[in-house]
């Protein structure tokens, strides 16, 4: 297990040099650049070096002392700091630029600036801070460096190692990531910080026009002290391992760039520009409603590349310093450039993104989250921001039916008073087809939740209005291929439902009818937009159920119907164990079974929910005379794959969540699981992380990737419409507190009990709309992994079958597999490295590249 580092962001706090947000220009003149311009950046990763005391350097091992192979990513190009250079597919963020994994081993950042009149431009000096060591260059000229052994640099060559004191604190111990240390030895510890002060920038090296600065940091070595010496508190480095005192030795600090010229000789890239401005946006990166563009960045053509069937999506943003009024957005027709063809008009989707999303960062800046059809008539100047901002999203629908080639359109951008722009479209499509959502090999377990579209939308529950609300959640969670559906028999559940779906009517004569009709619509419209879901979980157990110190033992709570009146009685079902209870739910599970199996989802039939709590053998045995055959759902810490003799057929887990290995170790096939086992993506699970609306969007893009390669079928326990409906003074909204204190989701107490709460994942990946649902950004990063894992499946099928693998030949099979191993490298740094990494290391031509070999291996089976 490679280390990770965690912690380190409180240290670059502490540490930083200059401001964030931009630096103020001092009595040298203006700031032509600082740490707050947005930079074009890219970072590589190779397995961390050690230095020994004897001076050799060697792979870090595992913190169980295992060797472990020397990986690397993919360099930048040689030219990369030219001025010629596109780096139009890097991310853009403005600094500081972390590096929070030990593994990146450089980070190469690209800043523009205008200069109109070289010979007018007087002093112009540099300063910086770094850590490990750092090579600047002005037009791809050299300027400058830190922290660096002369001559001529490799881009992987190590920076200069650091001093002792870097490491140890005077008492002669590893200093610690938190725990005062940071405050403590804030002095000594600016020996990571690696500094250039007003180094003068000749000249001779600008040029009229754009100006490139570019800085290329590299890591220093990490030295035997980490691993020879303890921190003061060894009980806690114990447990929390390298995390507790491991440094990232690259990584970008602060930087200024002034000039004493004349102001209209060097035009700054500095804060927002005046006027609109429009910029490219990797639709893996968020957009908050501080960010602004650059006048100095011209827009980029939007490139999309899939196979057929497909759904491709790009992101532009707009932006200005005053209010945007009446903006427009429409995608053209886009024409095959060779052999004729086009993809029609009306398969382009326009989307206008609403700033609901999450806050960001210590100063709560809001992020773009929910996708509307519709342009807001203004977008007023945001204070947080001092500028207007509008992300403007495109999906483009791939006919089946296309021909493969490139196609070429454009996406015309209009507003008041400002010039029409039009942002050129490229589309290839590749000769494969994608298959239809129902058919994805990924599990993604959404589930719908009636109580809060009837109270978001302020219509009574199982209205007409209510089922046509709930038909857009079920048509969009059809989208991903979404394979869950819950039918709860009891009331006050963890999903937070007043009343079942089965309703219990008294008989005259004693004992009970059913009426199934809520139950039976729900499961058709579900059908109607997911096929047929591998779960139908007829939900009919909670650990309160069989009674606990927090709630008496009166049974199973059910929801009795007075045909005559319509009236709805809470009633209880007989306790678990007892004579009656066997007697009591043989004939609404008959009638359940038989509802499935007209449908032909008998096999998808799975009680639940049993967490970290889990049924006792009372409640086993009961179901098990009345139903046999069905297995139970579970989802928890535990992974369980029986209770009490009977198999468990759906688990989600969360700190046993499998890592994919690295594929020279041992490659996994999560489609090939026959169990379905996924990950409940909260807090401690591994396999991709806590995938909580806050998480970096590259979390979710490579999320049922990372989990096929880990050898599991997906992610589960994730709402897909549970909003956040109830009032703040509602007596019961949720009893967790929190950042989710006004959702339905646990909001009867005795249903947390035992209960592992499904609000920690994501409660919701779509936003209410004005006629129900709308999809999220959140929600396109589950569609774009589903079609990802479906791509890559494909291939892995191909490869793993002897007569498929033959027809491919040797070369090709080679290849595929290459291709594959580098797309779990991806996920493994990307989930190592903070999710920085991810947007600058060239995911879109590695998306490009698997779809290019989908066709060819199509093409090889004859296909």
């Amino acid at each position: 297990m490679r280390c990770r580092l965690a912690f380190l962001a409180t240290v670059f706090q502490v540490l930083a040099v200059g401001a964030a947000n931009g630096e103020a220009a001092g009595p040298e003149g203006q700031v032509v650049l600082d740490t707050g311009t947005y930079w074009r950046y890219c970072m590589a990763y190779r397995t961390e070096l050690l230095r020994r005391a004897s001076g050799e350097l060697e792979p870090l091992r595992s913190e169980e002392g295992e060797a472990v192979p020397v990986l690397a990513s993919e360099l930048p190009p040689a030219d990369w700091a030219s001025r010629a250079f596109d780096d139009g597919t890097w991310a853009r963020r403005k600094g500081p630029v972390p590096a929070h994994s030990g593994e990146i081993a450089l980070v190469c950042l690209r800043g523009r600036f205008e200069v109109k009149d070289p010979a007018a431009v007087g002093d112009m000096k540099l300063s910086l801070g770094i850590l490990g060591g750092a090579v600047v260059y002005l037009n791809d000229r050299e300027i400058a460096r830190t922290g660096l052994p002369a001559g001529k640099l490799a881009l992987d060559s190590p920076a200069l190692d650091y001093p002792e004191e870097a490491y140890l604190t005077p008492e002669g111990f590893l200093y610690r990531n938190l725990f005062g240390d940071p405050e403590k030895y804030e002095e000594r510890l600016r020996s990571r910080i690696r500094e250039l002060h007003d180094v003068a920038v000749p000249a001779s090296a600008l040029t009229r026009g754009t100006n490139v600065l570019a800085v290329e940091i590299h890591r220093a070595p990490a030295s035997e002290l980490l691993l020879t010496k303890r921190t003061v508190d060894a009980r806690r480095e114990a447990w929390r391992g390298r995390n507790h005192y491991w440094w990232s030795r690259v990584g970008f600090k602060s930087l200024s760039l002034t000039t004493t010229s004349r102001t209209d000789a060097v035009v700054p890239n500095v804060g927002p520009p005046a006027g609109p401005t429009v910029w490219n946006q990797p639709i893996c990166q968020r957009v908050s409603v501080a960010d602004h563009g650059e006048s100095i960045e011209s827009i980029r053509p939007m490139t999309l590349a899939g196979p057929r069937n497909s759904v491709l999506a790009g992101q532009v943003v707009v932006g200005s310093d005053t209010a945007i009024r009446s903006l427009k957005a429409a995608g053209s027709e886009l024409e095959r450039k060779a052999g004729g063809g086009a993809v029609p008009s009306s398969a382009l989707d326009v989307w206008y993104l609403r700033p609901d999303g999450p806050t960001i960062d210590r100063r709560r800046i809001p992020v773009f989250d929910t996708m509307s059809p519709v342009a807001p008539a203004e977008i007023a100047v945001h204070e947080m921001g001092g500028v207007a901002t509008q992300p403007i999203w495109l999906a483009v629908r791939v006919p089946r039916d296309a021909k493969p080639g490139t196609y070429s359109g454009k996406l015309a951008i209009s507003a008041e008073g400002a010039v029409p722009i039009e942002v050129p479209l490229v589309l290839t499509v590749h000769d494969w087809v994608m298959p239809d959502p129902e058919d994805f090999a990924s599990h993604v377990g959404l589930i719908q939740s009636p109580e809060s579209v009837a109270v978001q939308y302020g219509v009574d529950l199982w209205s007409d209005r209510q089922w046509k609300l709930m038909d857009r959640s079920f048509d969009l969670m059809g989208q991903v291929g979404s394979d869950c559906v819950f039918l709860y028999l009891m009331r006050r559940t963890h999903f937070g439902n007043e009343h079942g779906m089965v309703r219990w009517i008294r008989r005259p004569a004693g004992g009970f009818e059913h009426d199934f009709s809520i139950a039976e619509r729900y499961l058709d419209l579900a059908v109607k937009h997911l096929g047929k879901p591998e779960v139908v979980g007829l939900y009919l157990w909670e650990a309160f159920t069989q009674g606990s110190r927090h709630h008496p033992n009166k049974g199973v709570p059910i929801t009795i119907l007075d045909p005559a009146t319509g009236e709805l009685e809470e009633g209880w079902a007989p306790k678990w164990g007892s004579p009656e209870a066997r007697e009591f739910w043989k004939p609404v599970l008959d009638g359940l079974r038989e509802i499935l199996e007209k449908r032909g989802l008998a096999d998808s039939m799975m009680f639940g929910v049993s967490t970290d709590a889990q049924p006792d053998e009372a409640v086993i045995e009961d179901l098990k005379a009345v139903a046999p055959g069905v297995p139970w759902i579970s989802r928890g810490h535990v992974r369980p794959s029986e209770l009490h003799g009977v198999p468990v057929g759906y688990v989600c887990d969360v700190w046993g969540s499998p890592v994919a290995p690295d594929p020279s170790e041992e490659r996994c096939y999560g489609w090939r699981n026959p169990w379905l086992r996924a990950t409940f993506p909260r807090a401690g699970s591994s396999t991709v992380g806590a995938m909580r609306p806050w998480a970096p969007l590259a979390m979710w893009y490579v999320s049922l990737e990372g989990m096929s390669a880990a050898g599991i079928r997906g992610f589960g326990s994730m709402g897909a419409d549970f909003w956040d409906v109830l009032a703040p003074d509602d007596p019961l909204r949720n009893p967790y507190g929190g950042g989710w204190i006004h959702n339905i989701i646990g909001r009867y107490p005795e249903s947390a009990y035992g209960q592992v709460y499904m609000g920690n994942s994501s409660p919701y990946v779509l936003g209410p709309g004005p006629e129900g649902a709308l999809p999220t950004v959140r929600f396109e990063m589950i569609r774009a992994a589903a079609q990802l894992t479906a791509a890559r499946t494909f291939v892995e099928k191909a490869l793993l079958d002897p007569d498929r693998k033959a027809r491919l030949g040797p070369e090709l099979a080679e290849r595929a597999q290459k291709l594959l191993d580098e797309r779990t490298r991806a996920v493994l740094w990307a989930r190592k490295g903070g999710w920085l990494w991810f947007p600058s290391s060239g995911w879109q031509q590695r998306d490009d590249a698997l779809y290019a070999l989908c066709a060819e291996v199509a093409s090889s089976l004859g296909q």
